[in-house]
């Protein structure tokens, strides 16, 4: 289903579909159409994009294990983040990266219209099962599929009333230019949503000490993702002044995880240094625990600024 119409991300022209392709009438670029999903990359994508994509349709782990999504520390933040797209979306939605798709779902379910994007053409595939057999109809008509980078979106300008990404941005080579994107998507007065961003303070010293880390979890630094190996993170100040430059007014930022942050990574990392055959899962009481002695800590002053990653939103001027 086609919610909203898509351009040539080189050019911006019109697309002309045809049975297994798109090409577009003003550049006469040609873009392939795979398992019904548009792949509307630009040609002279670079390489540090382009390996995102292959790791990211060749990873063979279900990112749901992987990152412990069904874990109380990651739901309840993923659920305030849907809950505050869905509160803004009466109309179209975007999400950029859209992954494992589990968040799709979810906004699928509450009766939203979304547009699902990613990079990487295998990871959409998977996601599109992943809505289809999670989906409260079976077969959702709500949603509309397209591979494309989030730097050079195949969207007109103001195409969606609101546009989220979570735990994406890092994953780009130019995150001024990604957030710049989204806004010019977005509506007037519409919301844009940055989630679960990893706050520089833990995050640069963890790149300094990132071989050493692997070599400790027997993690072959070559068959991880180079955006993961790569990033430093964020300050809370280079993601609003960022927003501020792509035309939006911060709305909200949310510290995410504090005691919990030791908590999550220190059982991946106890998981891959003991090479165990399951990831350790803890109490959920105790993690509701902790999740309330975060809460408390951040609304303390200046608190906030150790936390583990990022929430932030903002109006669209």
């Amino acid at each position: 289903m086609d919610l909203v119409q898509l351009i040539c991300p080189v050019c911006r022209g019109k697309l002309t579909p045809t049975l297994d392709s798109m090409k577009c009438e003003e550049c006469k670029e040609i873009y392939a159409v795979q398992d019904g999903i548009p792949v509307l990359l630009p040609p002279s994508l670079d390489d540090f994009s382009l390996e995102e994509a292959k790791y990211h349709s060749e990873f063979e782990e279900d990112p749901v294990d992987v990152h412990q999504l069904n874990s109380v520390r990651n739901q309840y933040y993923h659920d305030l983040l849907r809950k505050k797209v869905i509160s803004n979306g009466a109309g179209v939605i975007l999400e950029v990266g859209g992954g494992s798709g589990q968040d799709a779902v979810a906004i699928l379910n509450a009766g939203m219209n979304l547009v699902e994007t990613d990079i990487s053409i295998g990871a959409l595939t998977r996601s599109q099962k992943e809505m289809v057999s999670g989906s409260s109809n079976g077969n959702p008509k709500n949603v509309q599929f397209v591979c494309c980078t989030l730097t050079s979106l195949p969207f007109p300008d103001q195409s969606f009333e609101t546009s989220f990404a979570i735990a994406t941005i890092h994953h780009l080579k130019d995150v001024m230019k990604g957030i710049l994107e989204m806004a010019r998507v977005t509506k007037r007065g519409g919301t844009v949503t940055v989630g679960i961003e990893p706050n520089a303070i833990y995050f640069r010293q963890i790149k300094r000490f990132r071989k050493v880390l692997c070599f400790l979890s027997h993690t072959d630094p070559k068959k991880v993702s180079k955006a993961d190996a790569e990033m430093s993170g964020f300050t809370e100040r280079e993601l609003q002044d960022a927003f501020e430059h792509a035309g939006l007014n911060v709305e909200q930022v949310i510290p995410v995880w504090l005691t919990l942050g030791p908590l999550h990574y220190g059982l991946e990392f106890v998981f891959r240094v003991f090479r165990l055959k399951k990831r350790i899962r803890v109490p959920k009481m105790f993690e509701h625990a902790l999740l309330g002695i975060d809460r408390a800590i951040f609304a303390l002053p200046f608190m906030k600024y150790l936390c583990w990653h990022w929430i932030i939103s903002g109006l669209k001027r």
